[in-house]
């Protein structure tokens, strides 16, 4: 669709331009090197060839980012009607829940997390191979073939019992989450039968993050093997900040209303809390804020948890290698 792009926003530089200060900026806080920095909305939360991985030629795949380009587009021109409460219906409506579903899934933390999950598949997948002796040496056989090498029996027998044991750690790349891009449409589906409320903060500045939208449910309602149920769970509440003093918040709860809701200081600060422990590293914000750094940084990026399938196995560790290329 276009020329390569390697500086890739993982939130949209349209986005971030409702974060900025009078003088243009987006205030930038990194919770890995304790930093803080400000920059404009162009320059700022952007990694590199995050959404382009190469292909077996060697070539970069922009497909990821092209059609992020497309969903912002979509959404765009009809961010300050939603930013004053207009009731979005129809194709208005499809086009922001498209964007809010396109953002959650694009986001460092859910990719992260779909990468973990990736890499227990593969492991588990590994352990029922080496469960069969004869499967595992015919897996071998094939490898040699394919590497030019030759492993003996020994060596064979070794690999099998430590992948048994699960007693090692396989890393995973990050870019492996992006399979989750293909649920889109069907939370895209969701979200639009969800109700919108616009809520306003008056009296404290919102934050947003490199993983803006955020899911908050009623922990009763969370099990230890399936999870919480995410967006189906009848308790969860979306919110995504849409600009520093406004938020849309979609739950299968309540009613949805035309309009602005506002809501005290202490309601703004609990929601700051709650983007700065889903975040993986970034908060964003439109002015220099000391406090932002007390917002519980030691649950940043510890709040999205995958849910590891029970097999009766010792299950290895899954290191997700992440890109900490940002600006």
């Amino acid at each position: 669709m276009s020329d390569h792009t390697e500086k890739q926003h993982i939130v949209p530089r349209f986005y971030l331009e409702n974060f900025t200060d009078g003088n243009g900026m987006v205030w930038s806080y990194d919770f890995i090197n304790n930093k803080v920095f400000a920059r404009i909305p162009l320059k700022t939360a952007r990694v590199k060839n995050f959404y382009s991985p190469v292909n077996d030629d060697g070539h970069r795949l922009d497909s990821r980012d092209d059609l992020n380009t497309i969903i912002e587009d979509y959404a765009a021109p009809l961010w300050n009607d939603l930013k004053i409460g207009k009731l979005m219906v129809g194709e208005d409506r499809e086009k922001i829940a498209l964007f809010v579903a396109n953002q959650y899934l694009r986001s460092p933390t859910v990719v992260g997390a779909m990468a973990e999950t990736v890499g227990q598949i593969h492991s588990q997948r590994y352990q029922m191979l080496a469960a069969s002796p004869s499967d595992f040496n015919t897996a071998a056989d094939r490898h040699d073939l394919e590497t030019g090498t030759v492993s003996s029996s020994e060596q064979r027998e070794r690999v099998r019992n430590i992948v048994l044991d699960g007693n090692y750690t396989t890393n995973v790349l990050q870019t492996e989450g992006h399979v989750v891009a293909r649920s889109m449409d069907k939370i895209t589906k969701i979200l639009m039968m969800m109700k919108w409320v616009v809520l306003r903060s008056a009296h404290q500045h919102l934050i947003t993050s490199d993983s803006p939208v955020v899911l908050v449910s009623d922990p009763k309602t969370h099990s230890q093997n399936s999870g919480d149920g995410r967006f189906l769970n009848k308790t969860v509440r979306v919110s995504l900040p849409l600009s520093a003093d406004r938020l849309i918040e979609m739950t299968w709860e309540g009613k949805e209303r035309e309009g602005v809701i506002d809501i005290t200081k202490q309601i703004a600060r609990q929601y700051n809390a709650i983007r700065a422990s889903h975040a993986e590293r970034f908060l964003y914000c439109n002015q220099e804020d000391a406090g932002i750094f007390k917002l519980e940084s030691k649950r940043v990026g510890k709040s999205f948890r995958t849910v590891k399938v029970p097999t009766g196995l010792q299950t290895p560790k899954i290191v997700v290698k992440r890109s900490f290329g940002y600006e």
